[in-house]
């Protein structure tokens, strides 16, 4: 390889190898700004131009045509003058362009957006892009108020408004938003989250009290000003509802579940979470456990937490304290079981329904019976009134009559008793002629319509839900129950998730390695963990943001184009050189080393030309750095010599022939193994030095 380099050839390679590096760098660089304006075009086609639209609004595609017309009338109602523009369809997600007019871009309006929509059919989201725009992501609940007074105290900001755990700074002019990006960066930068989590399985005493020893301890340290206790802070209003439906699921898995009552005979024989074993008799097999949950002074109160207590419910059962074979029982236990109860009233309410027609027909009938009654009632009070009428009136008759004969007598006295017995009205056990009818009547009639309405039920609608209820209930036994009460209450007390965790917004005097210890000593514990995480991320608008991806995705092609090349470039010339010098060793006679001069060579001309066209195209893979790439081009180098005599294989012959007529190792080269070679750059500049045509 030193022969080949000395006898001139090696200003041949040398040349060749810049010239690769420069064509290289203008192939992979040209190529990836070509992709590069293709992606920029067809992003300003799809989301129109800088400052054209300042929203996307998502919604769902088998929707889409709705949600557009209810769309339209909410900016006529809401933001009218505001234009609306459909976008492109994308995985199942249908977007609208929606450009405000400048006079609604306020701060109450693009919070107000979200709310707007989010009654209307197929709505899925929305995403700002409005411009000029300087965005913080992700964003501390604890340090949004300070953010937010910071950011709209800035000059050139217009407004900042908040979306999510986003804010958005809207910038008056876009020379002003590199100016307030750097700004923001420079608040971000001033203040980070220092975070003391606990490890699994911990318990935490009180953990209001630890958080504020915490704070004290390190306000000491660092100054009151230095740190503040967000830790309540962090906890969402979505985390809040999760924790209030598991105690809703929790507080129904109880009433779910079995439940003892045992009458305690000896006070502070059991505690809250003890366990006790339930059996008829002393000697009987422990099959049914309970967990207590309460203790009173006689009472104990507790769940089944394993076995079959069926049995039990109806009997009751002694109460053990587990692993006593002496048979001493702590009090009697009366079980009852809700969920049994409900299945036993379902039961009863549909028999009851099955026989609701029947019922309301017999009711019917009897209602129908005392009206007639009523009305039979009626007639005889009328003609009660008018017999007792017409005798009045004859007795009157007899009695001015002047000449009677014994028997008028007779019956005038019969009458007088008759008109007695009629008069003698506070004796009677009923005012006869006082029965309000009429409203007895009007109560059968309203009777009648109730039991008319109760027959016109849809009886077998309501059996029909009933019995779905029925077999929709949970199918829980008590073991099932009591694994899932456990298991909420591992997660209710932090021993599901990572721990319980203390968060502090601390500034840029506070050293996390040196707080450590202190926190360590106020705590007690050795086994806490301390994260320091930045409060905020902040972003160009969401325009510049996907510039920036395609600026990355950009010079990503370019690192991968110039691997490409590298790879072209050493099987089109490279190999050829190698494959001639290791022909040459091997007419001469010399071992294959393990690592000769022409490996050296083929690695270092690898690294140097993908390094070359790694910086000269402006290249960046994610990860890779030009001195990470070196390794990458000299093992390409390295892999493309070893396989050199496979790839450009050179005929052996041939050299022997030059060498029998006196060429040097440079003329071999040029008039012998280049030309038979594969076409490449090395070729290409050798054309003009050949002599033998």
């Amino acid at each position: 390889m030193r022969q080949l380099w000395r006898s001139g050839f090696g200003r041949d390679l040398a040349l060749v190898i810049v010239i690769t590096i420069v064509v290289g760098s203008l192939i992979a660089g040209g190529l990836s700004v070509a992709v590069d304006r293709y992606f920029t075009s067809s992003v300003n086609h799809l989301v129109g131009e800088y400052g054209e639209y300042d929203l996307i609004v998502h919604a769902h595609e088998e929707t889409h045509e709705a949600f557009f017309e209810t769309l339209s009338s909410m900016i006529d109602k809401h933001i009218p003058g505001a234009r609306l523009k459909r976008g492109p369809t994308v995985a199942g997600k249908a977007n609208f362009l929606l450009a405000v007019d400048d006079q609604h871009k306020t701060r109450r309006v693009f919070e107000s957006l979200g709310t707007w929509m989010s009654d209307l059919p197929g709505y899925a989201g929305l995403t700002f892009i409005t411009e000029p725009s300087v965005v913080m992501r992700n964003v501390h609940p604890g340090m949004q108020e300070t953010f937010d007074r910071e950011l709209t105290d800035m000059e050139g900001v217009r407004f900042v408004f908040r979306h999510g755990t986003s804010l958005v700074a809207v910038v008056d002019t876009p020379e002003r938003a590199e100016e307030i990006y750097k700004a923001a960066q420079e608040l971000a930068a001033r203040y980070s989250i220092l975070e003391v989590r606990f490890p699994f399985e911990h318990q935490t005493v009180d953990f209001d009290r630890a958080a504020m020893d915490v704070e004290k301890a390190l306000q000491g340290m660092w100054g009151r000003d230095a740190v503040r206790d967000v830790s309540v802070m962090d906890q969402d209003d979505e985390m809040d509802s999760f924790v209030v439906a598991l105690h809703e699921m929790r507080r129904f898995l109880l009433g779910y579940a079995t439940q003892a009552e045992v009458r305690l005979t000896a006070a502070d024989a059991v505690r809250p979470n003890d366990l006790l074993e339930l059996r008829q008799t002393p000697s009987g097999a422990t099959s049914v456990v309970m967990r207590v949950t309460d203790v009173t002074a006689d009472r104990a109160r507790g769940y089944i937490e394993s076995g079959d207590a069926t049995a039990l419910l109806t009997t009751g059962a002694g109460a053990y304290l587990p692993g006593d074979n002496n048979g001493r029982s702590i009090g009697w236990a009366d079980l009852t079981n809700e969920r049994l109860q409900l299945v036993e009233a379902i039961d009863t309410s549909l028999e009851l329904l099955d026989q609701l027609q029947a019922l309301a027909d017999d009711a019917q009938g009897a209602v129908a019976n005392a009206d007639t009654v009523l009305t039979t009632f009626e007639a005889a009070l009328v003609q009660l009134d008018e017999v007792q009428e017409q005798v009045r009136q004859i007795n009157e008759e007899l009695t001015t009559k002047s000449n009677i004969d014994p028997g008028e007598i007779l019956v005038s006295v019969l009458l007088s008793g008759v008109m007695k017995r009629l008069q003698q009205q506070e004796t009677r056990p009923l005012e006869l002629e006082n029965v309000d009818v009429p409203g007895m009547r009007a109560a059968l009639q309203q009777m009648s319509d109730r039991l008319e309405a109760m027959a016109a039920l849809d009886v077998a609608s309501i059996r029909r839900e009933i019995t779905r209820v029925r077999e929709n209930l949970p199918q829980l036994s008590d073991e099932e129950i009591a694994d899932s009460l456990h298991l909420i209450d591992r997660y209710l007390e932090g021993q599901v998730v990572p721990g319980d965790r203390l968060q502090y917004v601390v500034d840029e005097r506070v050293d996390a390695d040196q707080s450590a210890a202190l926190i360590r000593s106020v705590l007690k514990r050795s086994d806490i963990t301390l994260f320091e995480s930045p409060t905020a991320l902040v972003n160009p608008d969401a325009r510049a943001t996907l510039f920036g991806m395609l600026a990355q995705v950009r010079r990503t092609i370019a690192g991968i184009m110039a691997v490409v090349l590298v790879l072209l470039a050493l099987i089109a010339d490279q190999a050829t050189v190698l494959s001639a010098v290791q022909a040459l060793r091997q007419m001469k006679g010399c071992s294959r080393r393990r690592f000769g001069a022409e490996d050296v060579y083929a690695a270092l001309v690898g690294a140097l030309l993908l390094a070359g066209i790694y910086l000269g195209s402006g290249a960046a893979i994610p990860g890779m750095s030009v001195w990470r790439m070196l390794p990458v081009g000299a093992v390409l180098g390295l892999a493309v010599g070893r396989l050199s005599r496979r790839i450009s294989p050179v005929d052996d012959d041939e050299i022997a022939a030059a060498e029998a007529l006196g060429l040097n190792a440079a003329q071999l080269m040029r008039e012998v193994v280049v030309p038979s070679g594969r076409p490449g750059l090395l070729w290409l500049l050798n054309r003009p030095q050949q002599v033998f045509r």
